[in-house]
């Protein structure tokens, strides 16, 4: 793990600006390491045709050939002109659960920097997972918006249960969903991607601003993903 993710980690410990002391610095080390070396994302993503619906209480956006339909002012205007949207799911699977309850047992200080570094291995498969749609994109002289996950906005938890279902993560990741929404294994998370014949008007361009640009298959080749083959 680099300096600025150990950073990161430190600080949503609460020990952002502070000189950690031994045996404290060689405790938190251990415990990144030990997670860092059993700990390993795994996820899918599936495409669909998407359009946005007007419905009696107001538009919503449907996915092709499936039963889901998300509903709320912000998923509706993420992917209103979008052609097709990428469905996306990532975890640690079970071991995580199993690792954080012994953790928690014997030590909360270790277990929560076990958390925080599962935390951060999940939000790195998805960004690398987030990259292989937007190169399965570039492929197809598409643009890939940033990923929206249920949960922002008023983009409803609800969905949760079909989402899972209708990607099949239940099967093929072990993922499953409380009443409330919430994923199982707490290390999972999900998230939709928007499909674009045009870059949309509110995308934030350059690679700077990308989450994924550490995992990208398409610079390497020399051009970027908000330009269009002929035009790279």
């Amino acid at each position: 793990m680099d300096d600025a993710k150990r950073a990161e980690i430190l600080r949503y410990l609460g020990f952002s600006g502070h000189t950690l002391q031994e045996p404290l610095k060689s405790r938190i080390d251990r415990v990144i390491e030990d997670c860092l070396g059993e700990q390993k994302p795994h996820g899918m993503y599936a495409v669909y045709p998407v359009s946005v619906e007007e419905y009696d209480d107001g538009p919503a956006v449907v996915l092709g050939g499936t039963t889901l339909v998300f509903r709320g002012e912000s998923i509706v205007e993420y992917m209103r002109g979008a052609s097709h949207c990428a469905l996306m799911a990532v975890t640690l699977g079970l071991v995580s659960e199993r690792r954080l309850r012994s953790l928690a047992a014997s030590s909360l200080t270790d277990e929560a920097v076990y958390s925080c570094v599962c935390s951060d291995l999940v939000e790195c498969g998805a960004d690398k997972l987030e990259a292989q749609v937007v190169a399965y994109a570039r492929e197809r002289g598409l643009f890939a918006k940033e990923r929206y996950c249920p949960g922002f906005g008023d983009f409803s938890l609800d969905i949760q249960a079909d989402f899972v279902r209708v990607l099949g993560a239940d099967k093929h990741l072990g993922i499953y969903v409380t009443p409330a929404g919430f994923l199982v294994p707490s290390k999972s998370m999900t998230a939709v991607v928007g499909l674009f014949g045009d870059v949309p008007g509110q995308a934030r361009l350059g690679c700077v601003h990308c989450a994924c640009r550490d995992y990208c298959l398409i610079r390497e080749s020399g051009t970027v993903c908000y330009r269009r083959p002929r035009d790279a």
